[in-house]
């Protein structure tokens, strides 16, 4: 599970890079989820 700590190191970490950095998207995943595998499938399902 994601702590709000955890997003906040993500945070702080983009803003500690130089400005010639850019980072135009961030995902954060738990790890267990990651590790499945499953990472682009909805999980239930998207309706439709």
């Amino acid at each position: 599970m994601l702590r709000p700590e955890d997003v906040a190191e993500a945070c702080l970490l983009m803003l500690r890079l130089p400005k010639s950095a850019h980072i135009p998207e961030l995902t954060i995943l738990p790890t267990r989820l990651q590790s499945i595998g499953n990472t682009s499938t909805a999980n239930p399902p998207l309706p439709g």
